[in-house]
């Protein structure tokens, strides 16, 4: 378990790579599957599905955030 309350400057950095890493992986595929369905569906249609994509992808963030703590820094927040 990670202890938000007692975390290093590398730690942080460490975490900070992966989370921007993952962002790009799944920009990443987001693009590919762009090209892929703007091949074949009216670009209204592709839009719809990213925005709704992109509503579930908040939804999950908001619960993922309610369970992770602000992350503590020396002068106390």
């Amino acid at each position: 378990m990670l202890d938000f309350y007692d975390l290093s400057d590398e730690k942080a950095e460490s975490l900070l790579k992966r989370v921007f890493d993952i962002d790009q992986k799944k920009l990443d595929i987001q693009k590919e599957y762009y090209d892929k369905f703007n091949a074949v569906l009216p670009a209204t249609l592709v839009g719809k599905f990213f925005q709704n994509d992109n509503y579930i992808d908040l939804l999950i963030s908001l619960q993922r955030s309610e369970t992770i703590p602000l992350i503590q820094t020396g002068n106390g927040g």
